[in-house]
């Protein structure tokens, strides 16, 4: 308290103690009160051994106070008035000391100091700009360190105010380290230096905590770090808060009005327990806001409106339950919002319900044994990578689906490319939009249960699923492709379902693919836009089409693929259906004649056309047999005909017996000489003889073409047999 003249309400001075008879008054044995004195001269007491209580109370030290290498057994306390700076190095004490409400014009230094009690400097003012405001380096105090402010005076900025660096550096602090309420400011550096230091309590940050500079814990030890409503903004460095290596026994809490303006680091930080930033803000725009590379926790939790202006990186961090990110808003436009490349999380990820990202969120080789959970989740990243999960490893199922009326949103690519998904892959509803480039990548992926993208999956781009190997089915039931699909070689062990709420405006390519079955409605797939080059159905019968609905499908396709025909009717071969596979096969035949199918010219499509009306390319050789039979029946009438009428002339006197079954027979099978058709001629001369020639030549030329297409037929039997 200041005592005021009541006449003219100025401060009276205060009386005069000089510090040597301070100093004899120190070390007589009894307690001493101060009250309301200036102190001039330096108060030495180094070396001392105090036995008693020291209390000062409004006193101002002109001078530094000496404590070096002193002793203490009971309480030393300010309280009020100014001090020019302690130096009290070596300093032991079994008692408490305390600095409150006090200003303090330099430093006060407690290197290798050990305190039995706390350390309290409660409301007190710090004040060496740019300079060690507290030096405690290698302090041992087994009590807890008090940096606050009580909020009992009465002043708006009631708390520390440190003007220049707190230092901790190797400090063992037995009980907490409070700074709840005070205010840090050394913007050329560090605000407190806590390098590896050890906080068997808890350190607080908390309740009104600002820092101007950097806060650098870097490998120090505590119990619970508390930073909710703490206000931290960087230095000339640009860090905020660095807590490398920081080991923290019951969790780390950077939320609940957490605010950072600056790097905020926890690189290969241990925290047994959990990280969370729920609510809180992260602000290091165009750079890193919250780097955890290679993080040690139980969860993480940056959710419900956690805020990062900058990248978020996880990268290589271990997380033995979850990560959760729901609600979370991460914002870094140009670059990654979220990085957690080669992360292992033994729970769940959560980017869920209201979370939103602008920037890259990258998951590549990332491993999640329970299940990665986007679930109306928002990815914008513009003509880029909205979602990167390349090499994905999860035992479980992953969502990237839309739920009632909030929709899983993409803007830029989805990539799942070589991810391994132990359960469902599910993007029901899902809105994925990139431009007229791809949309989603699954190339590689290796589903063992269902991938679904239905229920008014809509993508603007091309779906990219080559070489992906799915256990159980492939759905598209309502979906929407405006880019269309590229599934060449994908696997599928169960069913494709296409049943597309409209027809596909891009190509869909199942080039060398293979399905159990076929669940379709055949409306919708893309008119000369499908691809089917060694497409493969190993269970055709079960698909609900039948073999005409089937031929019509490959008729659809943007060319002839000959290997399509033929995969599937292996497969009703396979199944018994003898019937089905020459209906298959004779249609693969009369689609490479169809005009820009196959690569047939004129003259092989007319040979093409004569093998299928003759024998149906080799499937029924009985056709030409029975052509030829029929023909033989008429031409022996005819010439029975024709030899009652005289119409038939012998060249040769000897001729022989004229039968007219065996003349007709003779003309229509090419190279068998029966002597009969060389040695009988029709007479020309007579008009029904000449009628009789036509006839001849006729059946010849029917002869030679029903029996090179007989054993053109015959051939190609064989060789499709083969």
């Amino acid at each position: 308290m200041i005592a005021f003249d009541a006449l003219t309400r100025r401060p009276r001075p205060k009386p005069v103690l000089r510090a040597e008879e301070l100093r004899e008054r120190c070390v007589d044995g009894q307690d001493l009160t101060a009250t309301d004195r200036r102190i001039v001269g330096r108060l030495d007491l180094s070396g001392v051994h105090i036995r008693h209580a020291l209390r000062f109370v409004n006193c101002d030290f002109e001078d530094r106070i000496d404590l070096s290498d002193a002793r203490a057994g009971e309480l030393i306390e300010w309280h009020g008035g100014r001090i020019a700076g302690i130096v009290a190095d070596r300093f032991q004490s079994r008692a408490s000391v305390t600095v409150s409400d006090v200003d303090v014009r330099g430093t006060i230094s407690l290197r290798w100091a050990h305190l039995q009690g706390d350390l309290r400097l409660t409301n007190s003012s710090l004040q060496v700009p740019e300079g060690v405001a507290l030096q405690a380096s290698d302090l041992r105090l087994e009590g807890s360190l008090f940096l606050d402010g009580d909020g009992r005076s009465g002043r708006p900025d009631a708390g520390v105010r440190a003007r220049g660096e707190v230092r901790l550096a190797s400090a063992y602090v037995g009980g907490s380290i409070d700074c709840r309420r005070g205010t840090f400011v050394n913007p050329s550096a560090c605000t407190i230096n806590g390098y590896e230091m050890t906080v068997e309590a808890d350190l607080l940050c908390c309740d009104g905590f600002r820092a101007n500079g950097e806060v650098y814990l870097e490998r120090a030890t505590v119990n619970r770090f508390r930073a909710d409503g703490g206000t931290f903004r960087s230095g000339a460095n640009g860090y905020a808060l660095r807590c490398d290596a920081l080991r923290a026994r019951s969790g780390v809490f950077l939320d609940r009005g957490f605010a950072a303006f600056g790097k905020v680091r926890l690189v290969g930080a241990d925290i047994t327990g959990q990280l969370s930033c729920t609510h809180g803000r992260f602000s290091n725009p165009g750079d890193e806001a919250l780097e955890a590379w290679r993080l040690h926790a139980e969860e993480v939790y940056l959710d419900h409106a956690f805020r990062a202006e900058g990248a978020v990186r996880l990268d290589g961090a271990h997380l033995t339950r979850q990560l959760n990110c729901t609600n979370g808003m991460f914002f870094n436009e140009k670059g990654y919002a979220l990085d957690a490349d080669g992360m292992q999380c033994d729970g769940s990820v959560f980017l869920d319900r209201g979370f939103n990202a602008k920037g890259e969120v990258r998951l590549v080789g990332a491993r999640i044994n329970t299940e990665l959970n986007c679930t109306a989740g928002r990815f914008d990243n513009p003509g880029g990578r909205a979602l990167n999960a390349d090499g994905l490893d999860t035992p479980g199922s992953v969502f990237l689906n839309s739920e009632s009326e909030h929709e899983f949103h993409a803007l830029g690519e989805v990539r799942l490319a070589r991810a391994t998904v132990g359960r469902q892959l599910m993007l029901s509803g899902a809105t994925l939009v990139n431009g007229q480039t791809r949309t989603l990548d699954l190339t590689g992926l290796v589903g063992h249960g269902d991938v679904l993208l239905d229920h008014g999956f809509h993508s603007s781009g091309p779906v990219q699923i080559r070489g992906a190997r799915i256990d159980r089915d492939l759905t598209f039931s309502g979906a929407r492709l405006d880019g269309g699909v590229d599934a060449q070689g994908v696997r599928i062990g169960g069913t494709l379902t296409w049943e597309v709420s409209e027809r596909s405006r891009g190509e869909v390519n199942l080039s060398f693919a293979t399905v159990e079955t076929l669940q379709d409605t055949l409306i919708n797939w893309p008119e000369k836009q499908l691809a089917l080059a060694g497409f493969s159905c190993r269970a055709p019968a079960e698909t609900g089409l039948d073999v005409e609905q089937w031929i019509t499908w490959l008729g659809r396709t943007k060319a002839h693929y000959s290997d399509a025909y033929h995969q599937l009717g292996q497969a009703y071969q396979r199944n018994g259906n003898e019937a089905a596979a020459k209906q298959i096969a004779i249609a693969r035949q009369r689609d490479l004649r169809k005009p820009g199918r196959g690569d047939l010219g004129r003259p092989a499509r007319v040979w093409n056309w004569l093998l299928d009306v003759t024998t149906r390319f080799g499937y029924e050789l009985h056709r030409p047999l029975i052509l030829l039979l029929v023909m033989a029946v008429i031409g022996s009438f005819v010439f029975l005909f024709a030899a009652r009428a005289g119409l038939m002339v012998a060249e040769d006197p000897q001729r022989p017996w004229f039968q007219p079954f065996v003349y007709s027979v003779q003309l229509l099978v090419p190279g068998v000489d029966l002597r009969l058709t060389s040695r009988w001629l029709p007479d020309t001369d007579l008009a029904w003889g000449k009628a009789v020639m036509v006839y001849i030549w006729l059946a010849v030329v029917i002869g030679w073409l029903a029996s090179g297409a007989l054993i053109a037929g015959i051939g190609r039997f064989f060789r499709q047999g083969s």
